[in-house]
């Protein structure tokens, strides 16, 4: 059973080692050695010990608490090298060599002391380990003592430091309270026994050390004493002999001490059983095991729990023994699940804390691309001038009643063709959308820490692999712009709707300037009339209107008077027919801009459907499936598993420290596990 102190310490230094606390995750009973100042705590130590090996001196010694944990090592054990023998070795947690001189052991605790900044305390624990095959399993932990007066150079803060100190560790329900107090001294004026009452009223975690039983006044018991009158210690009551000043300056061994010690209580107390440092360890042990026995099933479970979160860490390392192939398909598989969920979405994986690619393509392909092509005015930038000469140049010498088809195609064209940048930007948005996915990919962020190799590889085959399918989307949508520029499709339903509705109005007026009729001054005038049925028509389909100088469009027919010559009425009826030809050839060229409009509106509506079918066809679907998906691509294009999934050397180390982490706590677990099974079988 003793083997189960040494095991528990191995677990707490391996939590402490993985950065955990093993106080928060295991509840570990350990005994912490709480006193007054020259209680004698020092000597009961060196006596369970067997060995001198602490600082001493009068006043404040101890100045940072020291997690002392006694292995015992017998003399055939395969610990033991052939370098050390049968011989007695310590290890502290600071340093790496071993120690088998109990006077250096003594002078590096020294040098840690004095570390401490001027007669103050420091909470940092120095850790040592002593083996000895004559010594118990044990694990305590020795305490500054309390004070009762500074000293000149101290703190006036220091007590309460000590205090607060001492009852950080005895507060605890795992800690077990060793309680050293001089029994020729009032017990009501013990620290260890006042600060252990205060924390464990029933005594239930308490054993009382009376030390000093050799000293004490007349009138005074130590029978009183270890029969516990006052004192609440239900782990019990001991008393032993500390060394004499005389036995310290003479350097009597430990052994002999306690040989000394022996024959006191032989002598003066035969009647008593609980005295003696002998006494003393084996109850240490004991209790010790008992406590830890009874609390190995909470800690038996912490550390299944321990073990699968680490296990559940290891698995996503790769190591020599792991099948790389099948690891970088995993890798592959998982990228592209991830990345497909978040361009096409699925109540799986949907995210509610940020806006996935998918919502903001779908933003880009059905807001911001009708925001952008309804945005282009056809005829904004199109002047009276250019409508004039491209349906002058392409009318030639010949009057035409109406528009040239050929002068509409010319005009036409061009307008069509500002809705290309708009599409192609369009595409272009959606895939730095989808670079974007690849930046942001939580899987592969995670895996660029352990196999940047391969992260780099998936990034410049995703970037190429998109690439490619840019170009054809891309190609795709300009060809649909080239073809709606080359051919004109009169017989559009939707346009030969429009245009029916603004032809009427305009042929009404080509009919009043061909039958030049005279307007009568009560009369409207028809070219007036013609005009505002044909603004009306145009405004009803909502595009701004084309500005023609109508300067020359006369409000009312010229009125004569009766004295008028014959070479006015010449010139009069001169300047009807000027304006009459002017009429027409304008209302002709708003004619025709309303038409550019008609039919641009029909283009942009059906790219408006189009463009979003193809790049969700040619640049998504055809990018995450079909025979070039890429997933397929990433497989094809990454068969180097050993190349591509070599870890970087951070991430091995931080593997095989994990590894080894692992294979503690599973020997820590086997090993509690058959110290119950031995436990049961008793």
């Amino acid at each position: 059973m003793n083997e189960v102190i040494s095991i528990i310490d191995k677990v707490q230094d391996a939590i402490k080692a993985a950065g955990m606390d093993p106080d928060k995750l295991f509840k570990f009973p350990r005994f912490v050695v709480s006193g007054d100042q020259s209680s004698g705590k020092s000597s009961v130590i060196e006596g369970i010990v067997g060995h001198h090996f602490l600082p001493r001196g009068t006043g404040f010694v101890t100045r940072r608490p020291i997690v002392l944990r006694l292995v015992r090592v017998p003399l055939n054990d395969p610990r033991r090298s052939k370098e050390i023998g049968h011989k007695e070795w310590a290890k502290f947690g600071h340093r790496r060599e071993i120690f088998t001189d109990f006077q250096a052991i003594h002078d590096e605790i020294v040098s840690e002391f004095q570390k401490v900044d001027g007669p103050n305390i420091s909470e940092e624990e120095i850790i040592l380990t002593i083996y000895s095959h004559k010594v118990v399993d044990v694990s305590l932990v020795d305490l500054p003592g309390f004070i009762r007066l500074h000293l000149e150079g101290q703190e006036k803060t220091l007590r309460t430091r000590i205090e607060n100190l001492v009852y950080s560790y005895i507060e605890k329900d795992n800690t077990l309270i060793l309680a050293v107090s001089s029994a020729n001294t009032d017990i009501q004026n013990s620290g260890a026994l006042s600060w252990a009452k205060e924390v464990d009223p029933n005594g239930n975690r308490t054993l009382a050390l009376f030390t000093k039983l050799d000293n004490m006044g007349k009138g005074e018991s130590a029978k009183d004493r270890l029969i516990g009158k006052g004192v609440q210690a239900k782990l019990g009551i001991i008393g032993v002999v500390n060394r004499s000043q005389e036995e310290v300056d003479r350097r009597q061994s430990v052994e002999e001490c306690i040989a000394d010690e022996a024959e006191f209580f032989r002598r003066h107390h035969p009647e008593l059983s609980n005295t003696g440092v002998p006494f003393l360890r084996t109850a240490l042990n004991k209790i010790l095991i008992e406590h830890i026995l009874r609390s190995l099933p909470s800690v038996e479970l912490a550390l299944q729990k321990i073990i699968e979160d680490k296990e559940g860490q290891l698995g996503d390392f790769a190591d020599g023994n792991t099948d790389k192939t099948s690891k970088l398909v995993e890798v592959l598989r998982e990228f592209e699940g991830e990345l497909r969920a978040d361009i096409t979405g699925g109540y799986r994986r949907v995210q509610i804390q940020y806006e996935s690619t998918g919502a903001r393509i779908n933003k880009i392909l059905y807001k911001e691309l009708r925001d952008r092509l309804t945005a282009i005015d056809p005829l904004k930038s199109l002047t009276e001038e250019e409508m004039r000469i491209a349906h002058e140049n392409t009318r030639g010498y010949q009057n035409e009643l109406n528009v040239g088809s050929d002068g509409f195609r010319v005009i036409l064209r061009d307008r069509i063709r500002l809705l290309e940048g708009p599409c192609l930007d369009t595409i272009k948005d959606v895939s730095m959308e989808m670079k974007r996915a690849t930046m942001e990919c939580r899987f592969l962020n995670e895996q660029k820490s352990r196999f940047p190799v391969l992260v780099d590889g998936i990034n410049a085959i995703f970037l190429n692999h998109l690439n490619d399918r840019l170009k054809p989307t891309e190609k795709f949508v300009t060809d649909m712009v080239d073809i709606e520029c080359a051919s004109v499709n009169f017989d559009n339903t939707d346009f030969l709707s429009s245009k029916n509705q603004l032809t009427k109005p305009f042929m009404d007026l080509q009919k009043a300037y061909i039958t030049d009729k005279q307007s009568q001054p009560s009369k409207p005038n028809p070219v007036q009339n013609g005009l505002s049925k044909l603004e009306v028509s145009a405004r009803r389909f909502g595009r701004s209107q084309f500005h023609i100088n109508t300067d020359v469009v006369p409000v009312a027919h010229e009125e004569f008077s009766p004295n008028s010559s014959p070479e006015l009425d010449i010139n009069a009826n001169e300047r009807k027919a000027s304006f009459s030809s002017q009429n027409s050839d304008n209302e002709k060229l708003r004619y025709f801009s309303e038409l550019v409009g008609i039919y641009f509106d029909v283009v942009r509506k059906k790219l408006l459907d189009s463009v979003p079918k193809i790049i969700g066809k040619l640049l998504i679907e055809d990018f995450l499936d079909g025979k070039a998906g890429i997933g397929r691509h990433l497989v094809l294009r990454l068969n180097n598993a050993e190349e591509l999934l070599k870890e970087n050397e951070d991430t091995k180390m931080a593997r095989e420290k994990l590894e080894n982490e692992l294979q503690t706590f599973k020997l820590a677990l086997e090993a509690i596990t058959d110290v119950k099974s031995s436990k049961s079988r008793r």
